[in-house]
């Protein structure tokens, strides 16, 4: 009888161990799936800038109020840049920067040349595509913008 006891015991324990197991391995299981499908849905995106002419005044060219969005902690963040500018007697300035940005989501860059210049921006996805770009007037602002789409095989 005292076998059959102990064998019982074991038995129940075994159960409620598992009992107690089984929801905290199925909620990790659950959360590093909603972790995968974020991380699936982050896109690599890459901004571009140039800057071309001749900068009236100092002779150097460059930007003025540089910003983009970026997810590096899976929120929405903008990155603010002052300023860049290039060494006198160029005639072209270009910046690049990479970031990540949630698929449906926007993705943008805008920066100032300097008085004189002309700038141009892109956004680029996933190594190469362009789904972005534009051209300002001389010495006007250029922005880039773009809702990227959930599915980026269109």
């Amino acid at each position: 009888m005292q076998l059959r006891s102990m064998t019982v015991v074991r038995v129940l324990g075994a159960t409620v161990a598992a009992a107690l197991i089984a929801p905290a391995l199925t909620g990790c299981a659950v959360l590093r799936g909603t972790l995968g499908e974020l991380d699936a849905q982050l896109r690599r995106v890459t901004y571009e800038v140039s800057v071309t002419g001749k900068s009236a005044g100092a002779g150097s060219l460059g930007v003025s109020n540089l910003s983009y969005l970026d997810a590096p902690t899976r929120g929405r963040d903008t990155k603010h840049i002052s300023s860049i500018t290039t060494r006198s007697g160029q005639n072209r300035m270009d910046w690049s920067a990479d970031a990540l940005v949630r698929a449906g989501r926007t993705a943008r860059v805008a920066a100032t040349p300097v008085p004189g210049a002309t700038a141009k921006c892109r956004i680029l996805v996933d190594g190469g595509r362009e789904l972005a770009s534009s051209t300002a007037a001389t010495g006007k602002p250029v922005v880039c913008e773009v809702k990227l789409p959930k599915d980026l095989r269109r």
